[in-house]
C-alpha cells in the first residue's frame, strides 16, 4: 500500500500541473525518488532553467533533520550528516549541551527538544533556502484543501516542534556484487524450516527470490549479513531481497503540524512568484 505522504506528494503534483498550466513552467516531481532533493521542482519551459523548488508535508509531518553525536562529554553535529552546519545548529547543540543530562540517552523512543522555537524554525529556513525550496505545500487530509506556505512565514501556519531520537538506516537493494552471497545465504536458511528457493532473477537493481511459499513470516524472513525478504504485492511465493541498514545515529527530526485554516490558500502568490521570476 502506497504511504499517505507519497500518494499526497502525486496529489500536490497534479494540482500544480493544473493550477500552473497557464503559465510557461514546468512542473516536476522529484521527491519520490530521491530522499535528497526537495518533493517538486519548477522550471522555465523556455530553456529548463530552474526557478525554485516545494517541499510537501502532509500535516503532522517529520521531515528536515541533522544528526547530533554525543560523544560522552558533549554533544556535537555529525560529520555524517548531509545537513549543512551553521548557527542555529550550533545553538540547538548549546541548548543540549547545557542540559545533557535530558538528551544523553534519547534510545529509539526519543526526548522532546525544548529549545527556543526560533531556532528549531531558522533552522528549516535556512536548510530550505540553500535548496532554493519557497514554499510548504501542506493540508492535514489527502483529497482535500492544499496551502502553499511561504517557506519565510511558515511559524504563522505551523507549529514546530523536534525531537531527538536514534534512528536506523533504512534498507536498500543488494548490490550486484553481493546477490551470489546473499541467495546462498538464504537457501541456507530456509533449509532450516523446510523449505527451499526455486531461483531467482533481476528486475532493474532489484533481486528477487522465487519460493514456493507466499506465508512466510517472523524469522523466516530474516536471514544472513542483514538479508531480508520483502513480499511482492500481488505475486505468489515472491520475495525482494533487501539489505538491512547497520547505521544507527542520533538524529534531531523535526515536525511540522499545521494549525492555519482547513481551505486552499496560496495558489496566487505562488503564480504571482513564477511571473515575477521569468
Amino acid at each position: 500500500m502506497t504511504e499517505r505522504w507519497k500518494k499526497f506528494e502525486l496529489e500536490v503534483l497534479s494540482f500544480l500541473r493544473h493550477k500552473l498550466s497557464n503559465i510557461p513552467v514546468v512542473v516536476e516531481g522529484f521527491g519520490k525518488s530521491n530522499s535528497h532533493l526537495p518533493d517538486i521542482k519548477i522550471t522555465r519551459q523556455v530553456d529548463g532553467s530552474e526557478l525554485f523548488w516545494l517541499d510537501t508535508k502532509l500535516s503532522p509531518a517529520q521531515g528536515y533533520q541533522f544528526v547530533v553525536q554525543f560523544t560522552g562529554d558533549q554533544f556535537e553535529f555529525s560529520e555524517a550528516n548531509k545537513a549543512t552546519a551553521n548557527e542555529f545548529s550550533q545553538g540547538i547543540i548549546e541548548h543540549m549541551n547545557n542540559h545533557a543530562h535530558k538528551y544523553s540517552n534519547p534510545g529509539t523512543a526519543g526526548v522532546d527538544l525544548e529549545c527556543n522555537d526560533r531556532l528549531l524554525r531558522n533552522w528549516i529556513i535556512s536548510q530550505c533556502e540553500i535548496k532554493n525550496v519557497r514554499y510548504i505545500v501542506t493540508s492535514t487530509k489527502l483529497d482535500s484543501f492544499k496551502v502553499l506556505v511561504p517557506v519565510v512565514d511558515m511559524d504563522k501556519y505551523f507549529k514546530i516542534t523536534a525531537r531527538y531520537r536514534v534512528k536506523r538506516s533504512g534498507s536498500r537493494d543488494l548490490a550486484a556484487t553481493h546477490r551470489s552471497s546473499a541467495y546462498d545465504q538464504l537457501c541456507k536458511h530456509l533449509q532450516g524450516f523446510g523449505l527451499e528457493v526455486g531461483g531467482s532473477s533481476i528486475d532493474g537493481k532489484r533481486t528477487i527470490a522465487h519460493i514456493g511459499s507466499s506465508s512466510l513470516f517472523g524469522e523466516e524472513l530474516y536471514f544472513g549479513d542483514d538479508y531480508y525478504l520483502s513480499a511482492i504485492k500481488g505475486s505468489k511465493g515472491d520475495y525482494y531481497i533487501k539489505k538491512r541498514g547497520r547505521t544507527q545515529n542520533a538524529n534531531i527530526i523535526f515536525i511540522l503540524e499545521y494549525c492555519g485554516l482547513e481551505q486552499d490558500m496560496g495558489l496566487r502568490h505562488l503564480q504571482r512568484s513564477i511571473v515575477q521570476n521569468l
